[in-house]
């Protein structure tokens, strides 16, 4: 019974867009141009020159344009900023 539950649990936790625990969590976005120039925007911010964070933060505006929900990106921003 114990083996049973544990494997439902573990079955349902790989479902797709299904909370069964505290720790799960959905899509950062839907929009997967957005996740794409948010990556860009990642790795031009940890490049941390000044022709990188210019770039990283062209790209964070590219992703608010499309989403502007996105949390991750608000976030970068900001962090961008505090950098320059």
């Amino acid at each position: 019974m114990v083996v049973d539950s544990m494997a439902r649990a573990l079955t349902g936790s790989l479902l797709p867009g299904v909370r069964l625990t505290r720790g799960a969590s959905g899509p950062v976005t839907r929009d997967s141009l957005a996740y794409n120039y948010y990556l860009l925007a990642q790795y031009h911010f940890n490049r941390f020159s000044p022709a990188g964070l210019a770039r990283s933060m062209a790209y964070y505006d590219s992703v608010l344009a499309r989403d502007s929900a996105f949390a991750g990106a608000w976030i970068g921003r900001a962090g961008v900023l505090m950098a320059m």
